[in-house]
Protein backbone atom coordinates (compact mmCIF):
# COMPACT_ATOMS: atom_id res chain seq x y z
CA UNK A 1 0.00 0.00 0.00
CA UNK A 2 1.15 3.57 -0.59
CA UNK A 3 1.43 5.92 2.34
CA UNK A 4 -0.06 8.90 0.48
CA UNK A 5 -3.07 9.26 -1.76
CA UNK A 6 -1.43 11.95 -3.86
CA UNK A 7 0.96 9.62 -5.76
CA UNK A 8 -1.98 7.25 -6.19
CA UNK A 9 -4.06 9.98 -7.80
CA UNK A 10 -1.25 10.85 -10.21
CA UNK A 11 -0.77 7.19 -11.07
CA UNK A 12 -4.48 6.87 -11.74
CA UNK A 13 -4.55 9.95 -13.97
CA UNK A 14 -1.50 8.85 -15.99
CA UNK A 15 -2.95 5.34 -16.40
CA UNK A 16 -6.32 6.80 -17.40
CA UNK A 17 -4.73 9.05 -20.01
CA UNK A 18 -2.90 6.04 -21.42
CA UNK A 19 -6.16 4.08 -21.61
CA UNK A 20 -7.87 6.97 -23.40
CA UNK A 21 -5.46 6.50 -26.30
CA UNK A 22 -7.20 3.24 -27.24
CA UNK A 23 -9.51 4.91 -29.83
CA UNK A 24 -6.41 5.79 -31.84
CA UNK A 25 -6.75 2.33 -33.40
CA UNK A 26 -9.03 4.16 -35.84
CA UNK A 27 -5.81 5.38 -37.42
CA UNK A 28 -6.10 2.17 -39.43
CA UNK A 29 -8.67 3.86 -41.69
CA UNK A 30 -6.53 6.98 -42.02
CA UNK A 31 -3.56 4.87 -43.09
CA UNK A 32 -5.76 2.86 -45.45
CA UNK A 33 -7.07 6.04 -47.08
CA UNK A 34 -3.52 7.33 -47.53
CA UNK A 35 -2.40 4.03 -49.00
CA UNK A 36 -5.33 3.97 -51.42
CA UNK A 37 -4.75 7.54 -52.54
CA UNK A 38 -7.92 8.89 -50.91
CA UNK A 39 -5.80 11.00 -48.52
CA UNK A 40 -2.38 12.60 -48.71
CA UNK A 41 0.46 10.10 -48.33
CA UNK A 42 1.74 12.20 -45.44
CA UNK A 43 -0.96 10.55 -43.29
CA UNK A 44 0.17 6.96 -43.91
CA UNK A 45 2.79 6.71 -41.17
CA UNK A 46 0.94 8.76 -38.52
CA UNK A 47 -2.05 6.49 -39.05
CA UNK A 48 0.12 3.42 -38.58
CA UNK A 49 1.69 4.81 -35.40
CA UNK A 50 -1.78 5.65 -34.08
CA UNK A 51 -2.75 2.00 -34.49
CA UNK A 52 0.32 0.87 -32.53
CA UNK A 53 -0.40 3.39 -29.78
CA UNK A 54 -4.07 2.46 -29.64
CA UNK A 55 -3.50 -1.30 -29.53
CA UNK A 56 -0.87 -1.02 -26.79
CA UNK A 57 -2.77 1.58 -24.73
CA UNK A 58 -4.74 -0.88 -22.52
CA UNK A 59 -1.54 -2.80 -21.76
CA UNK A 60 0.38 0.35 -20.81
CA UNK A 61 -2.55 1.55 -18.69
CA UNK A 62 -2.79 -1.80 -16.87
CA UNK A 63 0.94 -1.91 -16.17
CA UNK A 64 0.96 1.65 -14.85
CA UNK A 65 -2.05 0.98 -12.63
CA UNK A 66 -1.30 -2.50 -11.32
CA UNK A 67 2.44 -3.05 -11.58
CA UNK A 68 5.67 -1.29 -10.83
CA UNK A 69 9.30 -1.67 -11.74
CA UNK A 70 12.05 0.23 -13.55
CA UNK A 71 11.24 -1.28 -16.94
CA UNK A 72 7.56 -0.36 -16.70
CA UNK A 73 8.55 3.23 -15.94
CA UNK A 74 10.99 3.38 -18.86
CA UNK A 75 8.57 1.79 -21.33
CA UNK A 76 5.85 4.25 -20.31
CA UNK A 77 8.17 7.25 -20.78
CA UNK A 78 9.23 5.96 -24.21
CA UNK A 79 5.60 5.22 -25.16
CA UNK A 80 4.41 8.72 -24.31
CA UNK A 81 7.41 10.17 -26.17
CA UNK A 82 6.46 8.25 -29.32
CA UNK A 83 2.92 9.55 -28.91
CA UNK A 84 4.20 13.15 -28.76
CA UNK A 85 6.36 12.48 -31.83
CA UNK A 86 3.28 11.19 -33.67
CA UNK A 87 1.18 14.19 -32.60
CA UNK A 88 3.92 16.55 -33.83
CA UNK A 89 4.04 15.01 -37.29
CA UNK A 90 0.24 14.88 -37.52
CA UNK A 91 0.07 18.55 -36.46
CA UNK A 92 2.38 19.54 -39.33
CA UNK A 93 0.36 17.41 -41.73
CA UNK A 94 -2.88 19.04 -40.57
CA UNK A 95 -1.50 22.48 -41.37
CA UNK A 96 0.06 21.52 -44.70
CA UNK A 97 -2.27 18.94 -46.29
CA UNK A 98 -5.92 18.02 -46.57
CA UNK A 99 -7.02 16.14 -43.45
CA UNK A 100 -8.67 12.73 -43.98
CA UNK A 101 -12.38 12.80 -43.22
CA UNK A 102 -11.91 9.76 -40.97
CA UNK A 103 -9.92 12.05 -38.64
CA UNK A 104 -12.56 13.99 -36.68
CA UNK A 105 -14.44 14.77 -39.87
CA UNK A 106 -11.42 16.47 -41.42
CA UNK A 107 -12.12 19.75 -39.58
CA UNK A 108 -8.76 21.50 -39.29
CA UNK A 109 -9.50 23.48 -36.11
CA UNK A 110 -10.83 20.43 -34.30
CA UNK A 111 -7.94 18.23 -35.43
CA UNK A 112 -5.22 20.75 -34.62
CA UNK A 113 -6.72 21.46 -31.21
CA UNK A 114 -6.97 17.76 -30.38
CA UNK A 115 -3.36 17.18 -31.40
CA UNK A 116 -2.05 20.09 -29.33
CA UNK A 117 -4.03 19.01 -26.26
CA UNK A 118 -2.93 15.42 -26.76
CA UNK A 119 0.74 16.39 -26.95
CA UNK A 120 0.44 18.61 -23.86
CA UNK A 121 -1.20 15.83 -21.84
CA UNK A 122 1.43 13.34 -23.04
CA UNK A 123 4.13 15.75 -21.85
CA UNK A 124 2.28 16.15 -18.53
CA UNK A 125 2.24 12.36 -18.16
CA UNK A 126 6.00 12.22 -18.71
CA UNK A 127 6.49 15.05 -16.19
CA UNK A 128 4.40 13.15 -13.65
CA UNK A 129 6.40 9.96 -14.22
CA UNK A 130 9.61 11.98 -13.79
CA UNK A 131 8.47 13.40 -10.45
CA UNK A 132 10.22 12.17 -7.32
CA UNK A 133 7.15 10.40 -5.94
CA UNK A 134 6.35 8.41 -9.07
CA UNK A 135 10.00 7.59 -9.74
CA UNK A 136 10.23 6.18 -6.23
CA UNK A 137 7.00 4.24 -6.76
CA UNK A 138 7.97 2.60 -10.05
CA UNK A 139 11.77 2.63 -10.05
CA UNK A 140 12.80 2.64 -6.41
CA UNK A 141 16.03 4.24 -5.25
CA UNK A 142 18.40 5.27 -8.02
CA UNK A 143 22.07 5.69 -7.20
CA UNK A 144 24.95 6.87 -9.41
CA UNK A 145 26.61 4.14 -11.43
CA UNK A 146 30.17 2.91 -11.29
CA UNK A 147 32.69 3.13 -14.12
CA UNK A 148 32.33 0.09 -16.33
CA UNK A 149 35.04 -2.02 -17.96
CA UNK A 150 37.06 -0.81 -20.94
CA UNK A 151 34.64 -2.23 -23.53
CA UNK A 152 31.78 -0.22 -22.00
CA UNK A 153 33.79 3.02 -22.13
CA UNK A 154 34.79 2.25 -25.73
CA UNK A 155 31.15 1.69 -26.65
CA UNK A 156 30.13 4.97 -25.02
CA UNK A 157 32.77 6.80 -27.06
CA UNK A 158 31.43 5.16 -30.23
CA UNK A 159 27.89 6.19 -29.26
CA UNK A 160 29.08 9.75 -28.69
CA UNK A 161 30.58 9.79 -32.19
CA UNK A 162 27.35 8.37 -33.59
CA UNK A 163 25.41 11.18 -31.89
CA UNK A 164 27.66 13.75 -33.59
CA UNK A 165 26.95 12.08 -36.93
CA UNK A 166 23.25 12.83 -36.48
CA UNK A 167 23.85 16.58 -36.81
CA UNK A 168 23.85 16.40 -40.64
CA UNK A 169 20.20 15.35 -40.44
CA UNK A 170 19.55 19.10 -40.57
CA UNK A 171 19.74 18.48 -44.33
CA UNK A 172 16.05 17.73 -43.91
CA UNK A 173 15.30 21.47 -43.71
CA UNK A 174 15.16 21.89 -47.52
CA UNK A 175 13.20 18.63 -47.73
CA UNK A 176 10.39 20.38 -45.86
CA UNK A 177 10.36 22.96 -48.63
CA UNK A 178 10.20 20.20 -51.22
CA UNK A 179 7.29 18.54 -49.42
CA UNK A 180 5.34 21.79 -49.06
CA UNK A 181 5.78 22.82 -52.70
CA UNK A 182 2.71 22.51 -54.89
CA UNK A 183 2.40 18.84 -55.84
CA UNK A 184 5.38 18.06 -53.59
CA UNK A 185 6.07 14.70 -51.92
CA UNK A 186 4.05 15.22 -48.74
CA UNK A 187 4.99 11.77 -47.42
CA UNK A 188 8.46 13.21 -46.69
CA UNK A 189 7.19 16.02 -44.45
CA UNK A 190 7.04 13.86 -41.31
CA UNK A 191 10.48 12.27 -41.78
CA UNK A 192 12.01 15.71 -42.40
CA UNK A 193 10.49 17.15 -39.21
CA UNK A 194 11.65 14.07 -37.30
CA UNK A 195 15.19 14.47 -38.62
CA UNK A 196 15.33 18.04 -37.34
CA UNK A 197 13.98 16.98 -33.93
CA UNK A 198 16.71 14.33 -33.66
CA UNK A 199 19.50 16.57 -34.99
CA UNK A 200 18.71 19.48 -32.65
CA UNK A 201 19.95 17.87 -29.39
CA UNK A 202 22.58 15.64 -31.05
CA UNK A 203 25.59 17.82 -30.15
CA UNK A 204 24.46 18.16 -26.53
CA UNK A 205 23.90 14.42 -26.19
CA UNK A 206 27.28 13.67 -27.75
CA UNK A 207 29.03 16.03 -25.33
CA UNK A 208 27.13 14.66 -22.32
CA UNK A 209 27.96 11.07 -23.28
CA UNK A 210 31.61 12.07 -23.54
CA UNK A 211 31.72 13.86 -20.17
CA UNK A 212 28.94 12.59 -17.94
CA UNK A 213 27.66 9.34 -16.45
CA UNK A 214 24.32 10.19 -14.85
CA UNK A 215 21.03 8.25 -14.66
CA UNK A 216 19.13 10.97 -16.53
CA UNK A 217 21.67 10.93 -19.36
CA UNK A 218 21.07 7.19 -19.79
CA UNK A 219 17.29 7.65 -19.88
CA UNK A 220 17.52 10.63 -22.25
CA UNK A 221 19.78 8.76 -24.66
CA UNK A 222 17.49 5.71 -24.69
CA UNK A 223 14.47 7.91 -25.48
CA UNK A 224 16.45 9.82 -28.14
CA UNK A 225 17.53 6.61 -29.88
CA UNK A 226 13.98 5.24 -29.87
CA UNK A 227 12.70 8.51 -31.37
CA UNK A 228 15.41 8.28 -34.02
CA UNK A 229 14.33 4.73 -34.89
CA UNK A 230 10.70 5.86 -35.16
CA UNK A 231 11.80 8.64 -37.52
CA UNK A 232 13.82 6.23 -39.67
CA UNK A 233 10.80 3.96 -39.97
CA UNK A 234 8.82 6.98 -41.16
CA UNK A 235 11.49 7.65 -43.81
CA UNK A 236 11.46 4.01 -44.93
CA UNK A 237 7.66 4.17 -45.20
CA UNK A 238 7.89 7.28 -47.39
CA UNK A 239 10.68 5.80 -49.50
CA UNK A 240 8.75 2.60 -50.20
CA UNK A 241 5.46 4.37 -50.95
CA UNK A 242 4.39 5.77 -54.28
CA UNK A 243 5.57 9.22 -53.24
CA UNK A 244 8.29 10.76 -55.44
CA UNK A 245 11.73 11.42 -53.99
CA UNK A 246 12.28 15.00 -52.74
CA UNK A 247 14.18 17.30 -55.09
CA UNK A 248 16.91 17.61 -52.45
CA UNK A 249 17.79 13.94 -52.95
CA UNK A 250 17.33 13.91 -56.71
CA UNK A 251 20.24 12.45 -58.64
CA UNK A 252 21.46 10.10 -55.90
CA UNK A 253 22.06 6.54 -57.04
CA UNK A 254 21.44 4.99 -53.60
CA UNK A 255 17.85 3.78 -52.99
CA UNK A 256 16.02 6.19 -50.70
CA UNK A 257 15.25 3.43 -48.20
CA UNK A 258 18.87 2.27 -47.87
CA UNK A 259 20.32 5.03 -45.67
CA UNK A 260 17.49 5.08 -43.08
CA UNK A 261 17.54 1.28 -42.94
CA UNK A 262 21.27 1.20 -42.18
CA UNK A 263 21.10 4.12 -39.76
CA UNK A 264 18.08 2.68 -38.01
CA UNK A 265 19.93 -0.62 -37.64
CA UNK A 266 22.87 1.18 -36.02
CA UNK A 267 20.43 2.95 -33.67
CA UNK A 268 19.04 -0.45 -32.66
CA UNK A 269 22.57 -1.75 -31.96
CA UNK A 270 23.37 1.22 -29.72
CA UNK A 271 19.99 0.95 -27.99
CA UNK A 272 20.71 -2.71 -27.23
CA UNK A 273 24.15 -1.67 -25.99
CA UNK A 274 22.66 0.83 -23.53
CA UNK A 275 20.27 -1.80 -22.19
CA UNK A 276 23.09 -4.22 -21.29
CA UNK A 277 23.48 -4.67 -17.54
CA UNK A 278 27.13 -3.60 -17.51
CA UNK A 279 26.32 -0.44 -19.47
CA UNK A 280 23.31 0.44 -17.29
CA UNK A 281 25.51 0.03 -14.23
CA UNK A 282 27.94 2.49 -15.77
CA UNK A 283 25.24 5.16 -15.44
CA UNK A 284 22.99 4.06 -12.59
CA UNK A 285 22.29 1.48 -9.93
CA UNK A 286 18.74 0.76 -8.84
CA UNK A 287 17.26 -0.58 -5.62
CA UNK A 288 13.81 -1.49 -7.02
CA UNK A 289 10.62 -1.24 -4.96
CA UNK A 290 9.94 -4.36 -2.93
CA UNK A 291 6.34 -4.92 -4.00
CA UNK A 292 5.47 -5.87 -7.55
CA UNK A 293 1.85 -4.70 -7.37
CA UNK A 294 0.75 -1.11 -7.22
CA UNK A 295 -2.43 -2.07 -5.33
CA UNK A 296 -3.37 -4.74 -2.87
Amino acid sequence: MRNSGRPGLRIGLVALWALLQTPRVTGWWIAADARAGRAAEAWLYPGMVDVVIGVSAPVIAYLLWRRRGPWIWLVAVVWFTISIFDHTVAFANALATAIPTDFLGGNQLTVVTSLVIGAILDAAAIAALASRALRAHYVGTVRPGQAGPAWVRTGVVALSVWAVLQIPRFIAIPVIGDALAEGGPTAWLGPAIGDIIIAAPAAFIAYALWRKTTPWLWVTTVVWLVASIVDHLDTITAATSDSPIPETFAGTSIPAWAAPTIQGGIDVVFLAFLLLTAVRSHYLNIDPPDAQHAHT
